[in-house]
């Protein structure tokens, strides 16, 4: 098969046509592509390029002009593409015939497929100055140090990996389904549109200040902006009395639109706590000390049964375990808000460890460290059977 048949001298006519044919094609919609690019927003490709389902949310902010440029570009790029492409089969269409009188030529044809791979992905290859980024990184540990909180900005991206802030949110599908369907929400989107629609954030009602989101961050700005928000403080964590059970997750959602939710004041649930906080306003204290990006260490001392609102995702994984001079020995992890964390505390006082620790882990930890105890057994065991093989022949 493939080119171990080729090596062997077997003749592939067929084979020849198709490529030959693929050859054609790609040089037609290069063609066709170039020649519709020159009719702007009335030619064919920008009317199917303007109407990508994906995309053509994201192009309607933009006026005629950056429109068409945008769409010209595409084409341009894609004809090039599809050029290169007719260009190979054409190369590869000649090898293949060549190689049936020449059979050193097969070898050209492993050659051209190696060369094709690396141009495409150096085509692919995104640079930019370092330089440039590292200064606008320096910028915002800057900020961050002069500006030391809790809080969170939008803006950033993937830079808040390296410039030690926290974003609402990051170029990247691996979001919490939770949390995804309160951005949709706050934005009035549906769900399928979440990764299909640039910017993500268009407008900024007032619930995202349960976000703790106080500063946007222009990036592509020169130099970096940094601009504050007028949304209501709220801090990562917070004892909170009054709540509300809602069991329908869509239900909880529309009710923390309200303009009248205030997320400082009230809490929703989908099931009820273990016991009913006092309803009034919170009394006692809360402190704590992050251990790590997966632990927390919590002191909380409190007059009456309250339930402490942590302003960060909920997920199952996340888990609190008692600590010693702590008056509870057991502690439960809701959602609260639909996508934040709530853990329901006893009058007295609190001492106890928020960690993350989901199921799938501790699996996989302990099958890892079965894994390896069996390698040792039987390495162990071949070790042994080693020696002893060898002692007879000795003897």
């Amino acid at each position: 098969m493939g080119l171990d048949d080729l090596i062997k001298r077997r003749k592939k006519n067929w084979l020849v046509f198709i490529v030959i044919l693929t050859g054609m094609i790609f040089f037609g919609a290069e063609l066709f592509i170039l020649d519709s690019v020159k009719d702007g927003l009335n030619g064919y490709w920008a009317k199917w390029f303007c109407a990508i389902h994906w995309l053509k949310n994201s192009l309607i902010p933009l006026d005629l002009t950056l429109k068409a440029q945008y769409a010209q570009t595409s084409g341009t790029q894609a004809a090039f593409s599809l050029l290169i492409g007719g260009l190979t089969c054409t190369l590869l269409a000649v090898l293949l015939i060549a190689q049936n009188f020449i059979p050193v030529f097969t070898y050209a044809i492993a050659a051209l497929a190696i060369i094709e791979l690396l141009a495409f992905a150096r085509m692919n290859r995104p640079t930019f100055e370092l330089s440039q980024l590292q200064h606008r990184f320096d910028i915002l540990r800057d900020f961050y140090t002069k500006n030391p909180g809790d809080y969170r900005v939008y803006g950033t991206a993937s830079a808040s990996l390296v410039s030690g802030g926290n974003d609402i949110w990051e170029d990247e599908p691996m979001v919490l389904g939770r949390y995804g369907r309160f951005v949709c929400q706050s934005q009035g989107l549906p769900e399928n549109q979440l990764f299909s629609v640039l910017p993500i954030f268009k407008k900024f009602p007032p619930i995202l200040g349960i976000t703790r989101l106080k500063y946007r961050v222009f990036m592509n700005e020169e130099p970096v902006r940094i601009a504050p928000y007028n949304l209501k403080d709220i801090p990562r964590m917070q004892l909170v009395n009054d709540w509300e059970v809602i069991a329908d997750g869509k239900k909880t959602l529309n009710a923390m639109m309200d303009p009248s939710f205030d997320p400082a004041q009230k809490v929703f649930l989908e099931s009820p706590p273990d016991f009913v906080p006092g309803r009034g306003g919170s009394k006692g204290e809360v402190e704590w000390k992050d251990l790590s990006t997966d632990a927390i260490e919590i002191h909380a001392r409190v007059t009456g049964p309250s339930l402490l609102l942590v302003t960060d995702n909920y997920s199952s994984g996340w888990k609190a375990e008692s600590l010693p001079g702590s008056d509870q020995s057991e502690y439960r992890v809701m959602p609260g808000d639909y996508f934040l964390r709530v853990i329901p505390l006893e009058t007295g006082s609190h001492h106890f460890i928020l960690e993350y620790r989901p199921i799938a882990f501790e699996i996989g930890k302990w099958v890892s460290i079965l894994s390896c105890i069996l390698y040792f057994g039987v390495f162990l065991f071949c070790l042994r059977k080693s020696s002893l093989f060898r002692m007879k022949a000795a003897i």
